[in-house]
């Protein structure tokens, strides 16, 4: 079987991961699961650096996600975030759903000191895709409780000062997550998050997800592919139109920008945030008008 590849995404992006193995995670949800999945190649930061240089100008952001938890090795993480400052000019993205031990926030933070002196972001998100019952979706002890993630990235936002986002990714239909846990999920997370994300569910074609989750879904779905990973298949994808429309009235009355694609937040918080106050320098977000890709 090929290995993936990296996929300029819309906007520029290109999502990162360190590779090598399976993510001993193990998150029931994980499009990793799915058959005959294409993994990346277990490479170091400097391979990794090398081979995004070859996009040249069409590189704009540099997402560390992927099909592995990035800060299971939080070492090589930050080496691999720390080139990419010094190497390529981009705005650098990294998510996790652990808690980095805070001797590391030394380091992450002369990342973002050296690509805010070059007017590029670091932004730091947080994944949650539910509240109480997160263990559902989350089976490793490794992973923390929601409420220690929300207080994770009240510290990015004051020790690192860094922009934030809280990826509720990816947002499940009612019948697996209610509306009304990821209102305690937003309402939680508001105040440290400068933008939040949502994404659709995605699924292979087999069941072998839907048979880690205990369920079946039936609609609010379409076949497609993903544009953000070199995978050669077709994936079921949840859109869950109605539990989206239920999150972005939650974030309407927060007054958080609420999007499915993280670009968008991108340019949001390029055009607007602001380091020394952490917050974007608008009166209010809604109505501002951002684009979204999706």
């Amino acid at each position: 079987m090929r290995d993936a590849e990296y996929v300029l995404d819309q906007g520029g992006k290109v999502v990162v991961s360190l590779g090598g193995s399976k993510c001993e995670i193990n998150c029931a949800h994980c499009y990793i699961f799915a058959p005959g999945f294409q993994y990346f190649p277990s490479r170091g930061p400097e391979e990794i650096v090398d081979r995004l240089a070859e996009f040249g100008d069409e590189l704009t952001t540099v997402y560390l996600s992927g099909d592995i938890e990035p800060f299971l090795e939080p070492a090589k993480a930050i080496e691999f975030l720390s080139l990419a400052a010094d190497r390529l000019d981009v705005d650098l993205l990294f998510t996790t759903r652990l808690l980095i031990d805070t001797e590391w926030y030394a380091p992450l933070r002369d990342v973002a000191d050296r690509q805010f002196a070059k007017r590029r972001l670091v932004v730091g998100c947080v994944s949650i895709p539910a509240w109480q019952g997160f263990r559902r979706f989350e089976r490793s002890r490794r992973v923390a409780t929601p409420q220690e993630r929300v207080d994770q990235l009240g510290r990015f936002a004051t020790e690192l000062r860094i922009p934030t986002m809280l990826a509720a990714r990816p947002t499940f239909p009612a019948e697996l997550v209610p509306l009304s846990e990821y209102r305690r999920l937003l309402e939680a997370a508001a105040q440290h998050s400068t933008v939040i994300l949502g994404e659709a569910l995605f699924l292979d074609t087999d069941g072998v997800i839907e048979r880690r989750l205990r369920t079946s879904i039936d609609n609010e779905f379409t076949i497609g592919r993903m544009s953000f990973f070199d995978q050669n298949r077709d994936w079921k994808i949840v859109h869950a139109e109605s539990q989206i429309a239920g999150l972005r009235r939650i974030c309407e009355e927060l007054d958080k920008p609420f999007y499915l694609r993280s670009m968008p937040g991108v340019e949001l918080i390029r055009d607007h945030w602001d380091r020394d106050s952490g917050e974007l320098a608008v009166e209010r977000v809604y109505p501002l008008p951002v684009p979204d890709f999706g």
